[in-house]
């Protein structure tokens, strides 16, 4: 007897072929010779064979590219509509943004430096130029009022004029009203250093509605007239006239105050407490 699958010869009583381990049917018919054994075959399901993945770039190259982060809600609707000029508001669940507010000090100081260029640039550009006006009219008129009382000198050749005298001539035309107060002129020879800085001369202290200020000057004789220089202005006047507004208004009346005298003056001379001027002998 032969095994049905692998048609080879059987012992007898066996249970299991030899060859190919096929269980043999007990009381099955033995195949003729002339008939053709019928073999089974099994077909087995195919193993799934291992499938090799082969990669495109360099696993060194793949692990160098940065990780894609999650869209949040505002990027995946900008990604959706490219272009869009929609603004991306706040998506349901998400907290509110709060906006930046600045600390006190810093709005502080930031009202201030408004408020100080304001005031700054309404001082230059309003108010100093009508308090400038005020200002010089005032002072002409004080000095004006002064330089009319100089009489033509007769024919001498020194005129000292004391600091007793030109107090005391201030003190007669002065007004209880004048904005200028407490006058007092203190005349000492200059002592002039090498960096331009001097002490002495003629300074005139006085107040301002109860502010006290200060004119410094040193007088010289410049063709036939008395020019005054090195002018220094100190206290509230200076916020309104300069050094070089005094400069101006001062040889303006001190030219007014030669013409009166109808003398050309030669030379100027500071002493403690006097000033000497001597004149020319040609009456002009």
């Amino acid at each position: 007897m032969n095994c049905l699958r692998c048609n080879a010869l059987l012992e007898k009583e066996a249970g299991f072929c030899r060859n190919c381990g096929y269980p043999v049917t007990k009381g099955s018919p033995t195949p003729s010779q002339n008939e053709t054994p019928t073999v089974a075959i099994r077909r087995e399901a195919p193993v799934p064979q291992p499938q090799y993945i082969q990669h495109t770039q360099p696993v060194a190259q793949q692990n160098q590219q940065p990780p894609v982060a999650p869209l949040s809600y505002a990027s995946q609707d900008v990604a959706a509509k490219p272009g869009s000029m929609q603004s991306v508001g706040p998506q349901p669940g998400s907290a509110p943004r709060r906006r930046r507010r600045w600390p006190w000090p810093l709005k502080v100081l930031t009202i201030l430096l408004i408020v100080a260029i304001l005031l700054v640039g309404g001082w230059f550009l309003a108010a100093r130029p009508i308090l400038r006006s005020v200002a010089e009219n005032q002072f002409n008129q004080v000095v004006s009022s002064n330089v009319d009382l100089i009489l033509p000198v007769p024919v001498i050749t020194t005129l000292a004029i004391t600091e007793t005298a030109m107090n005391n001539l201030i003190a007669l035309n002065h007004a209880p009203s004048d904005p200028v107060q407490n006058a007092v002129v203190h005349i000492s020879p200059p002592l002039i250093a090498s960096d331009g800085s001097y002490t002495g001369g003629v300074q005139f202290d006085f107040q301002i509605y109860g502010f006290s200020c200060s004119l410094t000057t040193i007088p010289v004789v410049s063709n036939g007239q008395i020019v005054v220089t090195h002018v220094q202005v100190q206290g509230i006047i200076s916020w309104i006239l300069s050094a070089d507004d005094m400069t101006a208004l001062l040889n303006a009346q001190l030219q007014n105050a030669v013409a009166r005298m109808h003398r050309q003056v030669l030379a100027l001379t500071l002493k403690p407490q006097e000033i000497d001027i001597q004149l020319g002998s040609t009456v002009l």
